[in-house]
């Protein structure tokens, strides 16, 4: 038997002997309702108060975040330095996501610069998309020095570093619009000869034209009217009609076939930008002569990558 129930037990015994009076134990019955309402109301706001520690904890987090630092608008001229890309150095960088974290990327160091075309491999986990991530300003330097163009990154507002960034993620969505609009990012002056370009260039173009409403058919990540491969193509296109110096693709060929795969090697060689791609399809890879691997957090130089000139340096 409960407390509530015996509690009632031994008042309706009371009532039975003529100790109290009926209409006692019915108000006694009414108090003890409503006590024991309160009661429960106070422990369940009691534990409300300490579940909303964790979002109030969050929001905290987010209203002391420092300020991403940009260009004012009178001096987005001005800045003639990095008006161009011409090279990236990182130099002995670390990165942990929090302070009890193990390090995602130990003393790494990696140089940028103009037209090159760069592939970087490792397993997953091995801070490829962290490396990405602080290329694109999307992440906060720690430890290390990075430059651009010889301007050591704090010393860089935001738009200065992401004016040259098209950046390819693996965890980019489609967004609810057309063909086109998932193309030029809903841009109000959007080139249709450039989209349709664009879109031959990726392979892409065929399969659009076969729809009824072509490059305005309407498409999203809930609505299921185009493959796997068409959303990964769809995707670079999407990063390719950014007019930016420097392409960061995240593994560009995913869900794609071999021959797909081939279409895409020698569009992404024939660029005339600078290409930087993280990817696990060594078929990609072996296109490139620039190849890096992660090791330990750390980028290393693959040899069967190098120039015949260097290779024979080093055998020297």
């Amino acid at each position: 038997m409960d407390i509530p129930t015996a509690i009632t037990w031994m008042a309706a015994q009371l009532m039975l002997s003529g100790a109290v009076s009926v209409g006692v134990f019915y108000s006694f019955l009414i108090y003890k309702g409503l006590m024991s309402e309160r009661f429960a109301s106070t422990i369940n706001s009691t534990f409300q108060y300490f579940m909303l520690s964790v979002p109030v904890a969050r929001v905290d987090d987010i209203v002391e975040a420092k300020s991403e630092r940009y260009t004012p608008l009178v001096d987005s001229q001005k800045a003639t330095e990095v008006r161009d890309f011409r090279h990236i150095e990182v130099r002995d960088v670390t990165f942990n996501y929090g302070i009890s974290d193990e390090a995602v990327l130990r003393n790494l160091s990696f140089e940028v610069s103009r037209g090159d075309k760069i592939v970087i491999t490792g397993p997953s986990g091995s801070g490829k998309s962290t490396l990405f991530k602080l290329l694109a300003a999307a992440e906060p330097l720690q430890h290390g020095h990075m430059a651009l163009n010889g301007i050591a990154w704090p010393n860089l507002a935001v738009d200065e570093i992401r004016r040259h960034m098209a950046h390819m993620r693996q965890g980019d969505i489609i967004l609810h619009g057309s063909i086109a609009d998932n193309v030029t990012l809903f841009a109000g002056n959007a080139d249709e000869d450039r989209v349709h370009k664009l879109l031959a260039d990726v392979g892409l173009l065929d399969d659009v034209m076969r729809l009824p409403m072509r490059t305005r058919t309407m498409i999203s990540d809930t609505i299921a009217n185009i493959s796997a491969g068409q959303r990964q193509r769809l995707l670079l296109a999407r990063a390719l009609y950014q007019d930016r110096e420097v392409l960061m693709l995240d593994e560009p060929t995913s869900n794609l076939d071999p021959a797909s795969v081939r279409h895409i090697e020698g569009l992404l060689q024939s660029l005339n930008r600078t290409v930087v791609v993280i990817t696990h399809d060594m078929s990609l890879a072996s296109s490139f002569d620039v190849r890096y691997r992660f090791v330990d957090g750390g980028l290393v130089r693959d040899a069967q990558a190098q120039t015949p000139e260097l290779a024979d340096a080093i055998d020297e």
